[in-house]
């Protein structure tokens, strides 16, 4: 089984590529920086951005043909920080990383798709609840959710599925950023920020990066009943 996973340099890429190695796909990892991870470098691995056509296109030629069982798109940004401070440039960014980008990649890789291929978007809980401080960011994940939903009516029973991923705090460097940045937007401070995000998550804790890649491997199994949308946020979202 083939699989590519995007924004697979970052920590809940990095654990998707290797929750599928480990059922056996071979993964073609994509990003727009080498990972600095040394066991990343044991697998295919290809630096683009895929939110260029260039970059779209380097992941096809570097493809060569070869037909896909799954695709994972774990890319993103972070789109959080007071609303005064997010230029019509930067908002731009962020709707066309994280939501832009991931329907034009489905449009480059659909020719690669076999019949039976899982099409999973790693999206947010963000994309269900609305955040302050995070405007943009919502703004990019309900879309990608509702993109992912539409897909998923049109398409017919036997093909590509689809299924967004709409994950909770995940522990990485873009969530510690992204909440410090919402913190000071907020002017709480930075710790009592995070202590507060914790206490409204029933489990009391982040998932860790392995935790929301076993979601996402669970997503692009075939001859499983999979839900579209599947929420995996400790309790604190319920979709």
């Amino acid at each position: 089984m083939r699989a590519v996973v995007t924004g697979a340099a970052g920590a809940i890429g990095r654990a998707i590529v290797s929750a599928l190695s480990s059922r056996g796909y071979s993964v073609l990892g994509v990003g727009r920086h080498a990972p600095a991870d040394p066991a990343m470098r044991e697998i295919d691995f290809i630096e683009s951005d895929l939110s260029t056509p260039a970059g779209l296109s380097h992941l096809v030629t570097a493809l060569k043909g070869e037909r896909l069982d799954a695709v994972v798109a774990a890319h993103g940004v972070d789109g959080s920080g007071p609303l005064a401070e997010l230029t019509s440039a930067r908002v731009d960014q962020i709707l066309r990383v994280n939501a832009a980008s991931v329907v034009r990649l489905y449009e480059s890789l659909r020719p690669s798709l076999t019949h039976k291929a899982s099409y999973v978007v790693v999206a947010s809980q963000a994309g269900l609840v609305a955040e302050p401080a995070n405007v943009a960011y919502c703004a990019a994940k309900f879309a990608v959710v509702g993109w992912v939903t539409a897909m998923a009516a049109m398409s017919g029973p036997g093909g590509v599925t689809f299924h967004a991923l709409c994950a909770g705090c995940t522990e990485s460097p873009l969530l510690f950023a992204a909440n410090a940045r919402m913190a000071d937007a907020q002017n709480i401070d930075r710790d009592d920020f995070l202590a507060g995000r914790r206490d409204r998550i029933p489990l009391r804790r982040f998932a860790a990066p392995a935790e929301t890649a076993e979601a996402a491997a669970y997503l692009c199994q075939p001859g499983v009943p999979r839900p579209v949308v599947l929420t995996v946020s400790g309790g604190e979202v319920l979709h």
